[in-house]
C-alpha cells in the first residue's frame, strides 16, 4: 500500500524523522481550544500511543 504524503500534508499530517510517526496541525476559530476540546485531544492522542 503506497501513502500519499503530499495529501496527508494537506489535512494537517506531517511526517516525522522518526520512521512510522506524525504530528498533526489543528486549527480552531480564534485560535483557542476549550477545556473540553483540550480533554478530547489528549484522549485520542493516548490511544493511539498504544
Amino acid at each position: 500500500m503506497s501513502v500519499n504524503y503530499k495529501e496527508l500534508k494537506k489535512g494537517g499530517f506531517m511526517r516525522q524523522r522518526q520512521q512510522n510517526y506524525f504530528s498533526m496541525r489543528l486549527k480552531c476559530v480564534g485560535g483557542h481550544f476549550t477545556a473540553e476540546q483540550l480533554g478530547t485531544i489528549q484522549s485520542v492522542a493516548e490511544k493511539r500511543q498504544n
